[in-house]
């Protein structure tokens, strides 16, 4: 019994070895093609899952938040720019107070600066020379002898003048020139407007100092032709006597004093009258160059 049972394993084992081998993969392939798809079946539906939506409380929760959030940020942009701005005006206003207060200060200091200024300009001018020029009466003085008048004929008429310069002023004046000017013209012409000065006619070299009211007495000698002579009596032309000094001060301000008279020869008295057109009795300071001490080094 038990030799038949190994005769039929060995039987069967020799049967499967002979049957041709497949592959099992191929098989289940083959059933999985065999097999329809399923999918979107009733046993096999198509499912979306789909999230719930956020809870509408939630949301409009949220959304209130942020938008309390967005406007306390931008209330507090809107608070610092208000602060900026504040901040901003403070600082125009200060310096618009400031720049008032620097205007006030400088005009302060220009008005005190003028007052200064004139303070000493005052105080120069009531301490500074005056030089005064003045002639001693009877002015022009006739000096041709009288044989000369009766039996001179053409000759020139001599006259002489004598002079005061005098220092009116506190302190000393250092006098550098002395100039002497005779004009005569026609009755009917007018002086010009500037004293028509010649220092070639008759300059005097006067370099002195004068202190407070010395007085020095230059003397002056002048020609007049005959015919001349006559028209002035006449009046039909005039003589005039012009002099300037030139001077420098204690501040070492050089200044210029001047004098200019018409002579009337029917006055006895005082026959040397007072030019009374402007700008031929002054005293005033000197332009630059005007005189011939200004190389002079100061005193």
């Amino acid at each position: 019994m038990k030799t038949v049972l190994l005769a039929l394993l060995y039987l069967t084992s020799t049967a499967f070895a002979e049957l041709p081998q497949q592959p099992l993969t191929n098989t289940k392939s083959a059933e999985e093609a065999a097999k329809p798809d399923a999918r979107g079946t009733e046993h096999v539906p198509l499912v979306i899952k789909v999230l719930p939506p956020l809870d509408e409380d939630e949301k409009a929760a949220t959304e209130q938040q942020e938008h309390e959030d967005k406007s306390k940020s931008d209330w507090w942009l809107v608070k610092l720019t208000g602060i900026l701005a504040a901040i901003g005006l403070m600082q125009l206003i200060a310096f618009a107070i400031q720049a008032h207060r620097l205007r006030q200060t400088v005009e302060e200091m220009k008005i005190a600066t003028k007052a200064t200024l004139k303070t000493a300009q005052n105080m120069e001018a009531a301490d500074r020379a005056y030089i005064k020029i003045s002639h001693a009466e009877p002015g022009l003085k006739l000096t041709t002898s009288t044989a000369d008048l009766l039996y001179g004929g053409d000759k020139d008429r001599t006259y002489e003048v004598h002079i005061e310069v005098r220092n009116i002023g506190k302190t000393p004046a250092r006098m550098t020139d002395l100039v002497f000017t005779e004009i005569s013209n026609t009755g009917n012409m007018s002086l010009p407007v500037n004293p028509p000065y010649n220092s070639s006619t008759g300059r005097e070299e006067v370099r002195t100092i004068l202190y407070g009211t010395d007085v020095i007495y230059p003397d002056h000698s002048l020609t007049i032709s005959p015919t001349n002579i006559t028209e002035i009596n006449a009046g039909t032309r005039h003589f005039y006597l012009l002099i300037y000094a030139d001077y420098i001060d204690q501040f070492e301000v050089r200044h210029r004093a001047g004098y200019a008279r018409r002579y009337d020869p029917h006055t006895t008295v005082n026959n040397l009258f007072v030019v009374t057109q402007k700008d031929y009795n002054y005293d005033r300071p000197r332009k630059p160059g005007e005189g011939n001490d200004w190389d002079e080094a100061n005193a």
